[in-house]
């Protein structure tokens, strides 16, 4: 079984403290994995947790150890059930930085040099199915 230590920032040597993901490597595996950590929310998209996901994808774009991204969930509700709408308004995701539009992340994703796997489980693969095909539709 392979283990996923919390994955350290390259340049500081301290782990990474995220709110609304978990990132983890494992080492000499040639493994990142990226788990929402929101299971309040069923795994919900907020500005923050695309700030936080793009952070961690850019470490792993970065890091030569990695070779492969797995995407997931925590917990069996959710793989991620897209934006939350409690945090909506009618001008989109409002937050101290502006950050409006929550779709960034699947460019970030197509435009990586590293596959990514989404691991689901069966009970949410009807969402996860969707950013599937997402990134099929680039291959």
């Amino acid at each position: 079984m392979v283990k996923f230590p919390l994955a350290c920032d390259d340049e500081s040597g301290n782990e990474f403290h995220f709110t609304d993901i978990i990132y983890e490597k494992a080492i000499g595996e040639g493994l990142a994995k990226i788990t929402s950590n929101r299971t309040e929310r069923r795994n919900a998209f907020r500005p923050l947790t695309i700030k936080e996901l793009s952070r961690a994808f850019d470490d792993a774009r970065n890091d030569s150890s990695v070779g492969v991204i797995i995407l997931t969930g925590k917990e069996t509700k959710a793989f991620y059930s897209g934006g939350d709408q409690v945090l909506r308004t009618k001008d989109g995701y409002d937050d101290y930085e502006n950050f409006g539009r929550l779709n960034v992340l699947d460019l970030q994703i197509r435009r990586l040099p590293k596959p990514v796997i989404a691991m689901v489980y069966s009970a949410s693969f009807h969402f996860a199915s969707s950013l599937n095909a997402v990134n099929l539709m680039d291959s």
